[in-house]
């Protein structure tokens, strides 16, 4: 996971929230919804590679679990968040291993963790925070195919000024995402799951205040996603709409 991609979470479809309708024009100070179209937005980047999502620690995971990144603890602190990544090793008895052995490890416990506070008084960004997390568990390593069940959240917070409007903005995202039987070929050219499905509620609001005039925006959905095996998922909300999305781009088509 890299730090850049999760603040790309917020920029790719997040700022669609914050910004609203954009121009100068004042806002009723009512509360209104997202449209389905923001909505999607946010799932593809809860979901995507190339925006920072779930995507990302799948690929992390599943590299591990083929010894390409098998380290034990990595530790490191960039550009304020404090990234960690715990791996734990067991065979096919879940014994404990010292080491990533790719003769007789056929599980793996993935823990990853992004926590930190970015704060510029002069930038766009006046202040950026997120935790993020994820808790996976990779079984039947040795029969070539990863079978992926766990968590992962995201809990994230921005403060800006709008351009536009000078008016201040407060964001605030809530994602809950539970992984089930996501399954990924590991001789496979990449590391896109062939099936499974993700289940998640994201939530959240924002507020624009400007001297004369504020709004708020409030949301609370849920979505289930089933991977297609082609590097895309199908998602569905409650009211029925579909939609697909492209894991490596974020990219949302055929929106019904």
């Amino acid at each position: 996971m890299k730090p850049m991609n999760i603040m790309l979470i917020l920029l790719f479809g997040l700022i669609l929230a914050a910004c609203g309708s954009g121009g100068t024009t004042e806002p009723d100070q009512n509360t209104a919804d997202l449209s389905t179209q923001e909505q999607a937005e946010l799932v593809a980047s809860a979901l995507s590679a190339q925006q920072g999502g779930v995507e990302d620690d799948i690929t992390t995971a599943t590299q591990a679990a083929t010894g390409a990144s098998a380290q034990r603890l990595q530790l490191q602190d960039t550009l304020g968040y404090t990234i960690s990544v715990n791996v734990d090793f067991y065979d096919e008895w879940d014994n404990l291993q010292d080491t990533y052995d790719p003769d007789t490890t056929d599980r793996i416990d993935y823990q990853s963790l992004i926590q930190g506070r970015i704060t510029n008084g002069t930038g766009f960004f006046r202040e950026l925070s997120i935790d993020n997390r994820s808790d996976f568990s990779v079984r039947q390593i040795l029969t070539g195919i990863a079978w992926i069940n766990g968590t992962h959240t995201n809990h994230s917070s921005y403060d800006r000024t709008q351009p536009l409007t000078q008016a201040d903005v407060h964001y605030q995202l809530d994602c809950e995402l539970i992984l089930t039987d996501i399954t990924v070929d590991l001789d496979a050219a990449d590391t896109f799951p062939e099936s499974g499905t993700i289940e998640g509620t994201i939530a959240g609001s924002y507020q624009r205040v400007a001297p004369t005039w504020q709004q708020t925006s409030q949301f609370n959905f849920h979505f289930v996603a089933t991977y297609l095996g082609d590097n895309t998922a199908e998602v569905e909300f409650d009211d029925g709409t579909i939609f697909t999305v492209h894991l490596d781009s974020g990219t949302v088509e055929n929106l019904e």
